[in-house]
């Protein structure tokens, strides 16, 4: 598993100013004030020093991959990890919050280890006790924290393969998926299905109330928060995902701000297309440049839209910065014809560029 045993280096390349953090101190008049200043971290006027840091992924150390595990299990699988981790010298640690370990029915979340949804009288999972498992990491000299809720995790995790989130949202929403240029349901979520995004919002609220408002603020562990992760279409091809109506129409809105009118994208594209609602995203690559370069762009501009609504509903349930740093994790591993990152996008509107880096970047048999 690419993410799930690996301990993974955060390595940061920052791009900031002294004049921007002080004006994002200025408007929040936050707590707790995480600034980058000449290429270093900072926190609340004190400079860290450099994170030696790993990935501890506390719902896959749960003593077994059955119900009703001993919780006395599961504290001796966290220990061993968390032991092991500071013997190697790590003073910070990263960690997913997978959606669907946390929220399993609609509405019904635990956080502390403690639900019973068979009735039988012991906690279903002891492991989802995630304040129980940060107590222990802080007890240990472990004092600095990256988060990454999702919504998607990916992280070979949840009933799909990937990602976390919920079956039950599956079940009862089974429009939000994306389609691919045939019409056929993808294992992918449409970024922007209001399904989707209000109850990703309903997720991260809760996670907030019961569990991120022990961890952010003065003196308070969290420092960064990753917006999503690999949001890249699952390494899929771009001609995989993206053509259900709702899409299309967005792709039809993004090509009226690059040309100046219908005539405009015929010229360019060489297409006869007489009414807007005619355009058709391509269905293949290969068969015209500049509607493949069209196309590219949307899937791009997609998901930098999507990674701005993320960060809009964590500053609507008042997680924002300076309190925290928003990251996002950019994944280059791309197939072929797939959609890599742009890194114009990385900005102060999104967040702060981090990457995952994998030692293949297709499948060849010489790489």
């Amino acid at each position: 598993m690419k993410t799930s045993m690996h301990l993974m280096l955060l390595l940061i390349f920052i791009f900031s100013s002294k004049a921007k953090a002080q004006s994002c101190q200025a408007l929040f008049n936050a707590e707790n004030v995480v600034q980058i200043k000449n290429n270093q971290i900072v926190v609340n006027g004190i400079p860290q020093p450099v994170k030696h840091t790993g990935e501890i992924q506390y719902f896959r150390l749960r003593g077994g991959y059955e119900k009703d595990v001993p919780r006395e299990r599961v504290v001796a699988a966290w220990a061993n990890a968390l032991d092991n981790a500071v013997k190697m010298g790590a003073d910070s640690m990263s960690f997913y919050i997978p959606w669907d370990f946390h929220e399993y029915a609609p509405g019904k979340f635990d956080f502390t280890g403690t639900a019973d949804q068979n009735g039988n009288g012991l906690a279903d999972y002891p492991s989802r006790d995630l304040l129980g498992f940060l107590k222990m990491a802080q007890d240990r000299g472990i004092k600095k924290i990256l988060l990454r809720p999702g919504p998607y995790i990916n992280a070979e995790w949840g009933f799909l393969g990937f990602g976390a989130v919920p079956e039950w949202f599956h079940n009862q929403y089974p429009n939000s998926h994306m389609q691919d240029a045939r019409g056929f349901k993808t294992k992918l979520y449409n970024y922007h299905d209001e399904d989707f995004l209000r109850h990703t919002k309903f997720f991260f609220e809760e996670l907030n109330r019961q569990v991120l408002v022990h961890l952010i603020g003065k003196d308070k562990p969290a420092i960064f928060l990753q917006l999503d992760n690999e949001t890249n279409l699952q390494w899929q091809s771009i001609y995989n995902a993206g053509y259900e109506p709702a899409q299309v129409i967005r792709y039809q809105s993004f090509l009226k701000t690059r040309y100046p009118d219908l005539a405009g994208l015929n010229r360019a594209q060489g297409t006869s297309f007489q009414t807007w609602q005619e355009v058709a995203p391509p269905k293949a690559s290969g068969l015209n440049l500049t509607q493949d370069q069209d196309w590219y762009r949307f899937q791009d501009r997609n998901i930098y839209d999507y990674i701005r609504k993320l960060k809009k509903i964590w500053n609507d349930i008042g997680v924002r910065e300076p309190n925290v740093i928003f990251t996002m994790a950019i994944s280059q591993n791309a197939p072929k014809n797939g959609l890599l990152p742009n890194y114009r996008y990385s900005s102060k509107r999104t967040g702060l560029m981090t990457f995952n880096i994998y030692p293949k970047t297709d499948r060849a048999a010489d790489n």
